[in-house]
C-alpha cells in the first residue's frame, strides 16, 4: 500500500486510521515506549533516502485504533482504582 492510501484510510468512524508522530497527544519518547511494550501498534514505512548518503528514510504511523484501546484501558483502571466501576 502506498503512503497517500496509507494515510488516508479511515476507521469505522471515519477518522484517519494511521496518524503521524506528531499528531499524538504525548511526546515521541513517550510513544516509543509504548510502541515498545507492545501497548500501542505502529509501523514503519522506509524509503530510498536520496541526499542521506544511502540511507533510508521513513515515517512512523500510529493505528490509531490501539491508541484508542490502550488510552480506554488507562481510563477503565484509573476508575477501578478510584473506586468507580465501568
Amino acid at each position: 500500500m502506498s503512503n497517500s492510501k496509507l494515510l488516508e484510510e479511515k476507521t469505522s468512524g471515519n477518522r484517519t486510521r494511521w496518524l503521524r508522530m506528531d499528531q499524538l497527544p504525548f511526546s515521541r519518547v513517550t510513544a516509543y515506549r509504548l510502541i515498545a511494550q507492545g501497548n500501542i501498534v505502529s509501523v514503519l514505512m522506509k524509503q530510498p533516502g536520496g541526499k542521506t548518503g544511502g540511507r533510508k528514510k521513513g515515517i512512523r504511523l500510529v493505528d490509531a485504533n490501539s491508541l484508542d484501546a490502550y488510552l480506554e484501558s488507562l481510563a477503565s483502571e484509573q476508575k477501578i482504582k478510584k473506586g468507580v466501576f465501568v
